[in-house]
């Protein structure tokens, strides 16, 4: 059932043997790609640390597989995390939590000398 949570039961009514009530407990499995904080999801994204210094809209899927446009703004700090209000788990009135995109950085194997000059010249102490 829509927005059922691990351990919660649900009684069918007449669906036993002997027209008795059946009472099923759900349990939710863990996923690797998604938590669940209540009706919120939360999950990570890896971008480029460039990315995260100029910004850029990434295209994300929710847990559904429908695609979204992530915004991610100039200047983003690595591990902040990003909300995207209405895309997360329904709940029994139809109703959406949040998806929560944990973002991750990456730094490239191969940055050219003029970025790594450039910099040096420009770090703050």
């Amino acid at each position: 059932p829509l927005g059922i949570d691990d351990g919660q039961s649900v009684q069918y009514q007449g669906l036993a043997p002997g027209g008795g009530d059946l009472i099923i407990q759900y349990r939710i499995h863990p996923d690797h790609t998604w938590q669940r904080n209540g009706q919120h999801l939360i999950a990570e994204q890896t971008v480029s640390i460039w990315d995260l210094i100029l910004g850029k809209e990434i295209n994300i899927q929710d847990i559904l597989g429908t695609q979204l446009l992530l915004n991610i703004p100039p200047r983003t700090q690595p591990n902040t995390v990003l909300r995207m209000r209405g895309c997360g788990m329904p709940n029994r009135h139809g109703q959406r939590g949040d998806l929560l995109i944990h973002v991750q950085t990456r730094i490239p194997d191969s940055i050219p000398d003029a970025i790594i000059q450039s910099i040096e010249q420009n770090r703050t102490k």
